[in-house]
């Protein structure tokens, strides 16, 4: 990947709660690295939840109300 923004869209979901995690998997070896356990890859979940720990569903959640919901969550790496 490269530095800057991105952009995804997910078609045709209900209307109802959910969450997302997304993982910067940085090598492309498909593991969440680890230094103990401390992510060494960039994540994220959605709400901005997470930060320093595994946040709950209801942390994290969100609801998708009509065809035009947007969520924005921004990748944390702390260990660089």
């Amino acid at each position: 990947a490269r530095e800057g923004a991105m952009q995804f869209t997910i078609h045709d979901l209900e209307s109802k709660l959910y969450a997302v995690v997304v993982l910067h998997d940085e090598n492309g070896n498909a593991d969440v690295d680890m230094q103990g356990a401390v992510p060494t890859e960039g994540y994220a979940f959605s709400q901005g939840a997470g930060q320093y720990a595994t946040p709950s569903f209801k942390e994290a959640s969100f609801e998708v109300t009509d065809e035009n919901s947007t969520i924005m969550t921004t990748l944390v790496y702390l260990k660089r």
